[in-house]
């Protein structure tokens, strides 16, 4: 396939060129798409099909760690509501920021809370990218703290397979290296977080 260069002023006319391998330029980094979007949403509707059959007549929460994962916790909820699925939703979010705006890992500290009781429910923990699993972990150590009945993990895109700490059950991409990523939530500085697909920058 020809590739093209397309910028993020143009990108979101041109989302039916964007296929995997084409080459965007996002805050001034070529990335390579991983994913398209037409692609992005049939493996985003196959993630809540399986829910569907995992289950079925357990009312989960569908949990979304905001920022970075509400783009893909929405669509997963939308193709659940597609799907006449009975199910809760909330969301969460978390800070890795000190006052000099500088990542803290051992700060880390809830903004928001989920509204639902997560006590004696089936809860799926949503959100963009594994790295590191810190915002995860804390997700987690939130809902064992609140008495979950079953915790599960839904990730759009997996980083440092080898450093999982725990298991994930639900993902798109999985096995990717370090390189950053943008779109469908994750951003470079202040841009590409909506972006209709998912990018990596090239080395």
């Amino acid at each position: 396939m020809e590739q093209c260069c397309i910028t993020l002023k143009n990108v979101y006319m041109k989302t039916e060129q964007l296929e995997k391998n084409s080459i965007v330029l996002v805050d001034y980094e070529e990335y390579s798409v991983l994913i398209g979007h037409e692609e992005l949403q049939s493996e985003v509707q196959r993630i809540a099909e399986r829910i569907t059959r995992d289950y079925k007549g357990k009312n989960p929460i569908i949990l979304g760690i905001a920022m970075g994962g509400l783009l893909f916790w929405s669509d997963v909820c939308k193709y659940l509501e597609e799907l006449d699925f009975n199910f809760e939703s909330d969301i969460m979010r978390f800070s890795r920021y000190s006052d000099k705006n500088e990542a803290n890992e051992k700060n880390i500290y809830m903004l928001y809370e989920p509204k639902l009781s997560l006590e004696g429910r089936y809860v799926i923990i949503v959100d963009d990218v594994y790295e590191e699993g810190i915002t995860v972990d804390e997700a987690r150590k939130y809902s064992i703290g609140n008495r979950a009945m079953s915790i599960e993990l839904c990730l759009a895109c997996v980083k440092n397979k080898y450093m999982q700490r725990f298991p994930i059950k639900y993902s798109i991409l999985s096995g990717l290296s370090k390189e950053w990523l943008v779109g469908y939530g994750m951003n470079s500085g202040k841009v590409g977080r909506f972006l209709p697909f998912i990018a990596q920058k090239i080395k």
